[in-house]
């Protein structure tokens, strides 16, 4: 995508990220409808080139053609964004890698969850991730359309948590995560998403944070993740287990001789 032209990489963002018709990218960008069809098979053509240079000539098995697998333009510590080559220590690599960790981390939690609520929650935002790390990925002070979180996501989440809280009592204490496959999970990813936060935050610090959204989606997701692993508990039957006993069970252990750390 880097490699078309400006023109060229807005229609095809609105076309295949945004899923505008050529008539309405036509009217989002006052430009006739002709000159849209135009750009977007230019830019088809100009990618399938590109794409097919990197393809390897020949595939020994069954004559197929397949993508390499590696590249080795990695060696040596450095990788591409979308505009630019930095090292891979760079702020907005480190940030892309712990959201896809986080993508990763959600991804083994839907495969767990016993819920088909869950499960399509948690698809819906492994698709916001996706979008947030193109946008992390650009270069530049301009966030091309299409690689920035949809309008109102933030909005979503805090509707979600507040329609998933409705349903069970949400325990007003600490918990100790385990109680049940999916639950677990779904609080390794809660963590993992509060560590892309703080890296996030981080990265805003220095004015490299195109999306506005991202910060406040990444501090509702965590809580959004809480509340789904505390379904996922429910869904098997499990009361979530208090990080610390009670006043009454401490109490309760003193008059039975129990020994009290």
């Amino acid at each position: 995508m880097a490699a078309l032209s400006e023109p060229k990489r807005r229609a095809v963002a609105l076309f295949s990220l945004e899923g505008y018709q050529v008539q309405g990218i036509a009217t989002r960008l006052s430009i006739p409808v002709g000159t849209v069809k135009r750009r977007l098979y230019d830019a088809r053509r100009q990618l399938r080139s590109l794409l097919s240079a990197r393809l390897p000539e020949r595939l020994a098995q069954k004559g197929a053609l397949m993508p390499r697998l590696f590249t080795r333009r990695g060696d040596q510590g450095r990788t591409d964004l979308i505009g630019t080559c930095v090292t891979k220590a760079a702020p907005q690599v480190q940030l892309l890698g712990i959201l896809d960790q986080a993508t990763a981390a959600i991804g083994l939690s839907r495969a767990w969850a016993a819920s088909a609520q869950t499960k399509q929650l948690l698809v819906d935002v492994q698709r916001d991730l996706y979008r947030t790390m193109a946008g992390v990925a650009v270069s530049g002070a301009e966030l091309p359309v299409g690689y920035a979180l949809k309008p109102n996501r933030v909005d979503w989440l805090e509707t979600s948590i507040n329609e998933l809280g409705g349903q069970l009592e949400i325990p007003a204490h600490f918990i100790l995560p385990g109680d049940s496959v999916a639950g677990a999970t779904l609080d390794v990813a809660r963590t993992v998403v509060r560590r892309a936060e703080r890296t996030a935050v981080a990265l805003a610090a220095h004015d490299s944070m195109h999306d506005p959204q991202l910060l406040s989606y990444l501090n509702r997701l965590s809580s959004f993740l809480f509340v789904l692993a505390r379904v996922e508990d429910h869904e098997a039957g499990m009361v979530p287990l208090q990080a610390t006993r009670t006043l009454e069970e401490r109490e309760s252990e003193v008059s039975q001789n129990v020994d009290v750390p």
